[in-house]
């Protein structure tokens, strides 16, 4: 049920393994280059981790399927720009 019906499982199944794949990369760069190599900078004083407080607040509010809708798209975006970032600092450290 939702607006977004039978597709929501395949909606949060492509944002699910994006995070995966996220967080894969960011273990083989820090188990090749150490702790926190794979640590994005902060913007302000926010880390991209504290977006996480969002996610309560947008269930509480009604919009999770808004959320669904922008995870399914965010996510796998993210992981491609994330496994770009870290292949440059894997081959950074190659140069060294």
């Amino acid at each position: 049920n939702g607006i977004y019906g039978w597709l929501a499982p395949p909606m949060g199944l492509a944002a699910g393994v994006a995070i995966a794949a996220v967080l894969r990369f960011a273990m083989q760069v820090e188990g090749k280059k150490g702790a926190r190599a794979a640590e994005l900078p902060s913007f302000g004083r926010f880390d991209a981790d504290d977006a996480m407080v969002a996610l309560p607040l947008a269930i509480w509010l009604g919009k999770g399927e808004l959320l669904l809708a922008a995870a399914s798209i965010g996510a796998p975006v993210f992981c491609v720009f994330f496994y770009w970032l870290m292949k440059r600092r894997l081959t950074s450290a190659k140069a060294d």
